[in-house]
């Protein structure tokens, strides 16, 4: 009976592990196809939309160019001057990672991709699963996702470094499972318990950390803290999966779609309460001529060194992001116009009075901006009179910040 009951029990044991270590990596891989999804979708409607108004209307846009070479064209303007080691510049938009069939009100294909040909009408069920683009509060199309993702290398890389943290976990739990059955044949069906009882909470809160308390300094407590540190480094992962999709690798501010997220969510917020809400994008003055003089890493540096600056100048409650190459932008909720002007002239000054010369002596790093708000007209709204103001604040000599006060 005492070997049968240590078969057994060694047998639960390898099965906890193992079902703990392809569970969990199944989860990551599941959230992180969801997040990539979300996130692409998201990306395609903002670029249908600008294709869309850029030459206001579908048929417009397409004799004017195809849609692909529209977001080529105007993605690039936004990549980082310096791509990322092995990745070509543009890369993740020459190769976007889902596709989308668009449709209009009637069902009939206006965009293809897979096996949906252009012309023709969509079966029911594509109809019915598709999500409608809004443009000005209507419903100017249909678009849903064809195929399966096509991860990046860099994708990749991450999923196969949280795969290996798993394996050495599971590896160390299977271990110290053999050696306690071979040791104990009893007991060891209560701590099992405990390991299938954590490994439900595991299942129901996946970025939580979930321990198995078992204080006891031999095998079975081993087997205790393998769990853990496979808890551990599972809620690690999840932690580090959501800050992926939200940040900026360089600056580790939030990144364009993230900002486009909050953006549109914070105008929902003021058109129903009636509250301000203010906008500024923030150009770095010269930047080319930084990377060409002082070398990319120098201006890989400024970067870092602005995204900080910016950070530690505004409140908590301020949405900061880097909106491409140089750009930055940031989103002031339940803040007029005039007063975004006076936290953007604090960051202005802070940046121009940062001891650049520390790192270079002929280094001087300063910013143009150009504010707009006060009251919510759509981030559209808000991103194009910005831009407007940025330029006019280049005008008018660079190293300034321009509001709608100033040109009234």
């Amino acid at each position: 009976m005492q070997a049968k009951l240590t078969v057994v029990l060694v047998a639960i044991g390898l099965f906890s592990c193992c079902t703990v270590g392809f569970m969990a990596f199944y989860l990551v891989e599941r959230d992180f196809q969801h997040a990539a999804q979300r996130q692409a979708f998201q990306g395609f409607v903002l670029d249908f939309k600008d294709y869309w108004t850029t030459y206001g209307g579908w048929k417009a846009a397409r004799r004017a160019e195809t849609f692909d070479s529209f977001v080529r064209r105007n993605h690039r303007k936004h990549l980082p001057r310096v791509p990322r080691e092995g990745q070509p510049l543009g890369d993740r938009w020459l190769n976007p990672p889902f596709r989308y069939v668009v449709m209009d009100g009637k069902g009939m294909v206006i965009m293809g991709a897979g096996i949906y040909e252009e012309g023709a009408i969509a079966p029911d069920e594509v109809r019915q699963r598709a999500v409608p683009i809004e443009i000005g509060g209507q419903a100017v199309a249909w678009a849903d996702r064809v195929g399966m993702a096509s991860l990046s290398p860099q994708d990749v890389r991450y999923l196969g470094a949280v795969g290996e943290s798993l394996v050495k976990g599971a590896g160390i739990a299977i271990g110290l499972s053999i050696i306690l059955g071979l040791v104990f044949g009893r007991g060891l069906s209560r701590s099992v318990s405990k390991l299938t009882s954590a490994i439900r909470k595991m299942q129901e809160s996946r970025e939580e950390e979930h321990h198995v308390d078992i204080p006891s300094d031999d095998e079975l407590g081993e087997l205790a803290d393998a769990f853990n540190a496979m808890s551990s480094e599972l809620a690690v992962a999840h932690r580090e999966l959501r800050q992926l999709s939200v940040r900026d690798p360089l600056t580790a501010l939030y990144n364009r779609r993230h900002f486009d997220e909050q953006a549109a969510q914070l105008c929902r917020q003021a058109d129903r309460y009636g509250s301000p809400l203010s906008l500024m994008i923030g150009d770095l003055d010269h930047f080319k001529q930084i990377n060409d003089e002082f070398s990319h890493k120098m201006g890989d540096k400024v970067l870092r060194i602005v995204a900080s600056i910016m950070t530690e100048t505004t409140r908590e409650s301020d949405v900061v992001a880097r909106f491409g190459g140089e750009e930055f932008v940031v989103l002031f909720p339940n803040t007029s116009c005039p007063q975004a002007a006076v936290s953007c002239e604090h960051i202005r000054k802070s940046i121009e009075a940062y001891p650049w010369h520390e790192l270079d002596p002929r280094l001087a790093v300063t910013m143009s901006m150009g504010v707009s708000g006060e009251s919510c007209d759509g981030v559209n709204g808000l991103l194009s009179a910005a831009d407007s103001l940025l330029y006019q604040a280049k005008r008018d000599g660079r190293n300034r910040v321009a509001c709608p006060s100033d040109h009234a």
